[in-house]
């Protein structure tokens, strides 16, 4: 299935979604001295990429697509990922409202057709929500969340139930 013909999408925020940061680490992660995949990302990307078209939605300050597809390659899961949007590649950054309608405008996708999932409330989460889209929100510290409206995932295996759950039907609506 190639990108064109896929009618729902999945963005990811990138660090500490993806990949880690290592806050002693500066500049663009593709130069860092190392380079780590969170728990379950390569193989759930693997799993969501026949489904969905996955996307890196990321407001990394140091790093153009360029250098972000090049720690993505570090990592082993650039082949995964379809598109990537930034601050660099979009003129405005995360979670401004014209980011994801950059995105969706690209994806030629309604918004009931997106999933945004990262690490990030606001960010990842309540931003992309305003706009019509699904937010899931990565919380790896296992803590039970607060009572809230969006789904809370402690692990990137947990993913694919849940994207399934949310995305099902969209493109009808």
């Amino acid at each position: 299935m190639t990108t064109e013909t896929k009618k729902q999408a999945i963005l990811f925020d990138w660090g500490n979604t993806l990949m880690r940061v290592f806050e002693d680490e500066t500049g663009p992660m593709a130069s860092w001295s190392r380079i780590e995949l969170l728990p379950g990302v390569r193989e759930s990307l693997e799993l969501l990429s026949g489904r969905y078209t996955l996307v890196l939605a990321t407001k990394a300050a140091d790093s153009d697509e360029v250098a972000i597809r090049e720690a993505l390659l570090l990592g082993g899961i650039s082949p995964f990922i379809d598109r990537i949007f930034c601050r660099k590649n979009t003129g405005v950054a995360k979670p401004a409202p014209a980011f994801y309608l950059k995105i969706l405008e690209e994806l030629a996708l309604p918004p009931s057709a997106c999933l945004m999932v990262g690490d990030t409330l606001e960010d990842d989460v309540l931003a992309p929500r305003r706009l019509g889209m699904h937010g899931v929100h990565l919380s790896q510290s296992g803590e039970a969340p607060a009572l809230t409206d969006w789904p809370v995932i402690h692990h990137f295996e947990e993913l694919a139930i849940v994207a399934a759950q949310l995305l099902e039907g969209a493109t009808a609506r």
